[in-house]
């Protein structure tokens, strides 16, 4: 980012086989302050480094922009960010365990991991764990922290269990998903999400990326049929519209919603896609399936 380090400051020594870092502390751009402690650098082919990661930075989006060497910043965000772990770097690997990062007013838990393959290209790993967390403002800060779409890992795989998250000024209580990506495959392993009112919604899927197949099943349950259509408009207006006309009668209600992608047998660059709603309220059972 061509912005200096300033009051670089180190208590180290060293033997034939490795250096001990007691304590580096300095200043980084974005008003950053970053100190490692109890350090140990390993020498040779299969060197290393190991220790005690404290981040404090007033501004993290200049932080990150110099971090990646950046002048422009995508991701204007006012808040401070605290990082605690530790951290451990070999050749082929950068990872943060036992991690806790204050971010946007959240703190969140857990470890960060980017592995270098054998095979070529990068693996990022996360396990996150939040009482409560902003998912638009972490999404976006993910995104500023990431860089160009162009630059991500070439597989994926996060881990998020968020007791109460909020997303478009909604409240998910809770959040639970477990998701991946890779050169062929975009999966979706778990999905859980709550809201205030009683409305669940659990789910998984897989998406084929070569051949733009794959299947994706919710299951919803609320305690009125409304809850229900409510989910149902932004996928199906019409058939949600026909649902609310309705004179139900009260109770709880269950959705279970198969959308499934596959090859058209006439166009190959063209996919069929297929939406099953299968509903069970009181009064009220039947299946709809649009195409």
């Amino acid at each position: 980012g061509g912005r200096p380090l300033q009051n670089l400051a180190a208590d180290l020594h060293a033997d034939a086989q490795s250096w001990t870092i007691d304590r580096l502390d300095l200043r980084a751009p974005g008003a950053t302050r970053l100190t490692l402690s109890g350090t140990n650098a390993q020498a040779g082919p299969s060197s290393s480094l190991t220790g005690a990661l404290n981040v404090d930075s007033s501004d993290p989006d200049t932080l990150l922009a110099w971090l990646q060497g950046r002048s422009e910043i995508t991701y204007r965000n006012q808040k401070p960010l605290r990082l605690l772990g530790n951290v451990s770097v070999t050749s082929s690997r950068v990872a943060i365990e036992a991690m806790k990062a204050e971010i946007d007013g959240g703190t969140v838990e857990g470890r960060l991991a980017l592995d270098n393959q054998a095979s070529g290209g990068s693996r990022f790993d996360a396990e996150l764990k939040a009482e409560r967390l902003d998912l638009d403002a972490a999404a976006a800060f993910a995104r500023s922290l990431a860089g160009p779409q162009a630059e991500w890992p070439m597989e994926a795989q996060v881990s998020l269990d968020i007791g109460r998250a909020t997303s478009a000024g909604q409240e998910l209580r809770p959040f639970m998903a477990k998701l991946g990506y890779g050169p062929k495959t975009i999966s979706l392993d778990q999905l859980k999400i709550g809201q205030p009112n009683g409305v669940t919604m659990e789910g998984a899927g897989s998406f084929d990326r070569v051949n733009a197949t794959g299947r994706l099943a919710l299951n919803s349950s609320a305690t009125s049929l409304g809850q229900i259509t409510g989910l149902i408009a932004p996928l199906a207006p019409a058939l949600a519209s026909r649902l609310n006309a309705m004179d139900a009668a009260p109770g709880p209600a269950r959705l279970k919603l198969t959308l499934d992608l596959d090859k058209n047998a006439e166009h190959a660059d063209r996919a069929d896609a297929r939406a099953v709603f299968d509903l069970d309220a009181p009064q009220l059972k039947g299946v709809a399936t649009i195409t």
